[in-house]
């Protein structure tokens, strides 16, 4: 992808960030209320999980080419989120605060899993040789299985319903921590990106600082269909392209002949 277009990849990211403070302490359009659960069903499905799909798939051709665990889990918490992204929306059908309590766990998860990749990625990923194909499917099978769960324990009322109350403390505490988890790998990615110049690294890390402003704006958010919570919705679908960017940077790098250092 072509320099300009990687320089205006960072617009949004300065744009969200504005528009979640304006929202959240100025009270900015505190009456443009918006609730829609079938477009965050539509968004969470055909853009969100379809991105996730595919940059989960080739993250484990990778692993099976190179056996390096950074690529596994990086695929691994892409899966992780959207999954949750489509779980969440299916069972904010059913009840806004349990798909909310859905949303939040799977957020955690995933951000833990790119967590775990950034720092492996930073400090240099170990390799592995054998059971490839067990250990991917361990990984991603486990995932979905974990976050499946989770929602049927919602659905059910077991899971707290405070988790999923817009404005409730659990609910903060829980986009708080999905904040710092992101915001911690991305820094962590961007500072392998400057050492290596990978394209690849460069939309991802933003990736990773979209999503941190998306789960920004949903630590403030009041309720279903506020500007914030909307604001973190375009965030995080943004942050869910620019992952895609960073799986079609890879025919450019290897066409320019650059190993992608420290991600493979």
């Amino acid at each position: 992808m072509s320099f300009n277009l990687r320089k205006l990849g960072v617009a949004p990211l300065p744009v969200a960030a504005i528009l979640a403070l304006g929202f959240g302490v100025f009270g900015i359009g505190e009456e443009l209320i918006f609730p829609s659960v079938l477009l965050e069903v539509i968004l969470n499905v055909f853009l969100i999980l379809a991105i996730s799909v595919v940059v989960a798939r080739i993250s484990v051709k990778s692993f099976f080419s190179t056996g390096s665990l950074n690529v596994l889990l990086l695929g691994t918490a892409v899966l992780a989120f959207g999954t949750m992204a489509t779980l969440g929306g299916a069972v904010s059908s059913i009840d806004v605060n349990k798909g909310i309590a859905v949303y939040g766990f799977g957020a955690i998860t995933a951000g833990g899993l790119h967590l775990a990749s950034a720092v492996l990625t930073y400090r240099g990923s170990p390799r592995r040789a054998t059971r490839l194909k067990l250990r991917a499917g361990a990984c991603y099978i486990g995932t979905i299985t974990f976050l499946t769960t989770l929602s049927v324990l919602a659905i059910d009322s077991i899971l707290p319903a405070s988790f999923g109350e817009p404005g409730s403390i659990i609910q903060r505490a829980s986009a708080a921590t999905t904040v710092l988890l992101f915001t911690i790998s991305a820094i962590l990615f961007s500072r392998v990106y400057l050492r290596s110049h990978n394209p690849i690294l460069y939309w991802y890390s933003l990736g990773l600082w979209a999503t941190a402003v998306g789960f920004l704006s949903f630590f403030a958010t009041k309720g279903n269909g506020d500007p914030l919570l909307w604001t973190g919705i375009a965030s995080v679908c943004v942050g869910s392209i620019y992952f895609l960017f960073s799986i079609l940077a890879v025919p450019n790098l290897r066409s320019n002949r650059k190993p992608p250092e420290h991600l493979s």
